[in-house]
């Protein structure tokens, strides 16, 4: 059984090398994990896939096989309270029910119809960059100065809710998804709360949502009411801020920063724009800012590509390693741009495919050609200590922390 810490500094900065070499060990893994103990990874397309086909098999409820959850012991993000618009918390009939109706509501928003908003407030947030403390004027945080806020603000906006309240949410928002600090849990939690109860009074008088405001759409056709009438749409409104808001900031500061480390292929995207959705999905699989699964519980004992599973057995589908595989992708370790064939599994498949992926895709298509045209020449800072500072929660990749020199262009779009 292999001991593997994948919150060490090293492999976070330069993750391929190793998820090619575990993807090769097969596509289930035993492993033991720090803050989480024995576990099961599971990689390759086939078997990941069937994993999140198979809530017969695999339940991520844990209560329902008499086990405590994982989440607040090993931090595993998203951290969600288990709210009915939980999606990762989800599964069959109540996952689907929910699912068909966000995926209604993103619909009549019109996703494709926010690229300009989304280039306004990226333009903004890129406009007002002013240094972070301790740094010179040339410098900035790319995460805590725009990969953070932007995806918030972005939901923010395509919710309805008010431009007043808008900094506490945004406030909120970060709390949550980037707690720091020796007091950052105990803010986070309080975050929640904070949000939460926004959110319930936010839904409780629907003639003052913007008619075309996801925020609107969501209370059309709502699911089957519980108590609490409006409920349930609360709970999906907390889960839909939070539960793209880390993986998107990471996809952009991610993005950004595997570029900067391949600058030839940064060099054919500022010759060609059309190139940046291909670009996205290129980053999507050698940077995977979701490294794995929310984690699975095994309802019985049974046998699944060649591993036996017994009742309580922790299993993560690895989406990182499959995205390593040649099996999936030929050359796996190298990054390119102008890849015919890209399998990457990030967003994950089936019905658990991400319902906030195309939104993601396209946040960070602007991010990164907003940047890139801003500050051409910019370039991960030498002289900043630390420029780099990277989450320790298992699951994920996410920079906490990206100092970058800049250099401002004077063309504009």
């Amino acid at each position: 059984m292999s001991v593997i810490d994948f919150t060490d500094k090293d492999y976070l900065r330069s993750p391929q090398q190793v998820l090619f070499e575990l993807s090769q060990k097969g596509p289930i893994l035993p492993v033991k994990i720090p803050k989480i103990g024995k576990a099961v990874l599971i990689s390759g397309n086939d078997a990941l896939i069937d994993l999140l086909k198979s809530p017969h098999r695999f339940t991520t409820d844990s209560k329902t096989v008499g086990k405590d959850a994982i989440f607040a012991s090993a931090g595993i993000i998203p951290e969600f309270n288990p709210g009915n618009g939980s999606l990762f918390l989800k599964d069959g009939k109540d996952h689907r029910d929910i699912r068909q109706h966000l995926d209604q509501a993103l619909r009549k928003s019109g996703l494709k119809s926010l690229r300009p908003n989304i280039a306004l407030l990226a333009d903004q947030l890129l406009e007002t960059h002013t240094p972070a403390k301790r740094l010179a004027a040339n410098q900035r945080d790319l995460v805590l100065q725009f990969a953070m806020p932007l995806p918030a603000m972005v939901m923010i906006e395509l919710l309805g809710i008010p431009k007043d309240v808008a900094p506490n949410i945004l406030k909120w928002a970060i709390q949550i998804s980037f707690p720091s600090g020796i007091l950052g849990n105990r803010h986070a939690q309080s975050a929640r709360k904070h949000l939460y109860d926004y959110l319930k009074e936010f839904f409780s008088t629907p003639s003052l949502l913007p008619p075309e405001s996801l925020g609107a759409k969501l209370l059309e056709n709502k699911p089957a009411a519980s108590a609490d009438q409006n409920a349930n749409i609360v709970d999906i409104a907390f889960f839909l801020i939070l539960a793209g808001h880390a993986t998107t900031s990471s996809l952009i500061s991610l993005g950004c920063l595997t570029l900067l480390d391949h600058p030839a292929q940064l060099e054919l995207l500022k010759q060609d724009w059309t190139r940046v959705p291909d670009v996205v999905e290129e980053i999507l699989r050698f940077a995977s800012p979701a490294q794995t699964t929310a984690p699975r519980y095994a309802k019985d004992t049974f046998d699944f590509h060649g591993h036996t599973f017994k009742r309580g057995d922790i299993a993560f589908g690895f989406l990182a390693a499959s995205n390593m595989d040649p099996a999936s992708n030929k050359n796996p370790l190298e990054f390119d741009i102008t890849r015919d064939q890209n399998r990457q599994i990030s967003f994950g498949a089936g019905a658990h495919f991400c319902g906030g992926a195309q939104l993601a895709h396209i946040i960070a298509e602007i991010a990164l050609q907003r940047l890139f045209s801003k500050w051409p020449e910019m370039r991960l800072s030498s002289e900043a200590a630390g420029s780099l500072a990277w989450s320790k929660k298992f699951g994920v990749r996410n920079l906490n922390k990206m100092i970058v020199e800049t250099q401002q262009s004077t063309s504009r779009f």
